[in-house]
């Protein structure tokens, strides 16, 4: 695996971790404590970047010496993987961020942030299983 590929991968796994991580606290946190606490300041934003550094410099040392199996799909795989990724990061940060739900979350609420978190992601995934299986194969 190339290592800038080997970066890439290990900062946005790492940053998507952070974030995940962040949101069960405060899910948790919320739940027993039966208030509602919203992260604040820069940190929240600094936090993730710091941790993703630390994953690229991580992986940087541990991905490359595995086997090309995670380099070696297509082009078209790599760029769903990425954006499927990108998108539930955005979901999760827009959570935090705006808060949509407010200070309660009932199950409904639950239900539709994982709609909206897994909608796409599945759409995306049959649209493309669709086009693979209409597309020609070359001979």
């Amino acid at each position: 695996m190339k290592k800038w590929l080997a970066r890439t991968l290990g900062f946005v796994v790492a940053v998507v971790l952070c974030y995940l991580l962040a949101f069960l606290f405060f899910a948790v946190l919320n739940d027993v404590t039966g208030k509602h606490y919203m992260p604040r300041g820069a940190g929240w934003l600094f936090a993730p970047l710091a941790v993703g550094i630390a994953g690229a410099k991580l992986a940087e040392g541990a991905l490359p010496s595995l086997p090309m199996r995670i380099a070696s799909p297509s082009q078209t795989l790599k760029y769903y993987l990425a954006g499927a990724v990108l998108w539930m990061a955005a979901v999760l940060c827009w959570v935090f961020i705006f808060d949509p739900f407010g200070s309660y979350w009932s199950s409904a609420d639950w239900a539709f942030l994982w709609k909206l978190i897994l909608t796409p992601v599945a759409f995306a995934s049959l649209c493309g299983a669709v086009i693979h299986w209409l597309r020609p194969r070359p001979r």
